[in-house]
Formats: structure tokens, C-alpha cells, sequence
């Protein structure tokens, strides 16, 4: 985790209040989505959106080691 990310769910957790279990959850899974942006090209995997890399990933044959 970066420290930005990090601040972020410190942010979220100690300032938040739910009434229910659901509402948590939903803060939680909006936080998710913000902060690992799944249609965000990223440039360590070729400017691949990070779905497409996994699914390219599990096209290709693994290696044996030697």
C-alpha cells in the first residue's frame, strides 16, 4: 500500500460511523473501486487495462522451471 492509499483508509475508517453492516460495506467497496481504478491503463503492464493484462496472463503457458 502507498501511504496516500493508506491515508485514505485511515481517513475512511476512523471518520466514518455506519448504522449497518450493509452501509459499511458499501463505503468499503466505493473506497475499493476509487482507489484501484480496474479501466485505468497502467504503465507497468504495458498500458494495459488491468483486467486485459489477467486475461492475457492466463493465455499464456507458464514456463517450466529449470
Amino acid at each position: 500500500m502507498t501511504a496516500r492509499s493508506t491515508r485514505a483508509w485511515r481517513e475512511l475508517i476512523d471518520c466514518s460511523r455506519w448504522t449497518t453492516h450493509a452501509h459499511a460495506r458499501t463505503a468499503v467497496f466505493e473506497h475499493i473501486e476509487c482507489f484501484n481504478n480496474a479501466r485505468r491503463r497502467h504503465s507497468a503492464v504495458n498500458y494495459l487495462r488491468p483486467a486485459e493484462f489477467e486475461r492475457s496472463m492466463l493465455r499464456s503457458p507458464i514456463a517450466a522451471s529449470p
